[in-house]
């Protein structure tokens, strides 16, 4: 009768297969010798009858192998029996033996327009001005809304760190050459839609109010002050003697 499945008959008079299948190889009966090579996207460890795919997560892209390869950073291996792994789709990172497309989305307040990114620092912040609402976005969702500033990295279209005691006012809010704050609009500036920072009322205006969404709002000095600063929140400079402040 042939040689017993997963061993390999190489004498003549054999009355038991004790030659186990070499690894790398199939025997599948009646084997003189092995001779089958395991195939791609499979492994054969030894005394193998028939080939054992790989695992999802691994791959192998060779005939004739022992064992299965990692999937290497920056691409996916899904199911078993993996040949070639796949890059990393946009919105997405891959660390290594990542066995889905999306395991791994970009997160809140980023997005990624690249393929074969490996790890979650690789993401893009989102673009100053505009906000990325939710996870695995290839392209920011859109702008921030009037009367909020959106530096960079917002995850809201109306930002508002205020209950965390993050409020800016005055000449201490933060500027275009700084900004990385996401914010309700703070008093003595006001934000239009899309505003990577506030923008400051001009000398001669105040407002001691959240959230103005263009210049217009910011109201006259007081009567009786002057207003010399851009940012005035609240109008302190009281009109010179022999002078008159409407």
């Amino acid at each position: 009768e042939p040689c017993a499945a997963s061993f390999y008959c190489s004498d003549e008079a054999t009355t038991v297969a004790t030659k186990g299948c070499w690894p790398g190889y199939v025997c599948r009966g009646g084997d003189v010798y092995p001779s089958e090579k395991c195939p791609v996207g499979h492994f054969c460890a030894g005394n193998n009858s028939v080939p054992e795919p790989c695992a999802a997560g691994m791959y192998q892209n060779v005939t004739g192998q022992s064992e299965c390869m990692a999937c290497p950073a920056s691409y996916y291996c899904e199911g078993e029996g993996t040949v070639q792994p796949e890059a990393c789709p946009a919105g997405a990172w891959c660390p290594a033996e990542t066995t889905r497309p999306y395991a791994n989305l970009c997160p809140n307040g980023t997005f990624s327009d690249s393929l074969m990114l490996s790890a979650e620092a690789e993401c893009t912040l989102c673009t100053p001005g505009f906000y990325c609402g939710e996870a695995g976005l290839t392209a920011p969702s859109g702008e921030c809304d009037a009367g909020y500033y959106c530096g960079v990295g917002a995850a809201a279209a109306r930002p508002d760190s205020m209950s965390l005691g993050n409020v800016y006012i005055g000449d201490t809010c933060v500027d275009r050459t700084t900004g990385d704050i996401n914010d309700v609009c703070p008093p003595g500036h006001w934000c239009g839609a899309g505003s990577d920072a506030p923008v400051a009322c001009l000398p001669g205006t105040m407002s001691a109010a959240h959230g103005l969404t263009n210049a217009s709002q910011c109201e006259p000095c007081a009567a009786s002050f002057y207003c010399s600063d851009e940012a005035t929140t609240v109008a302190t400079k009281g009109c010179w003697p022999g002078y008159v402040c409407r």
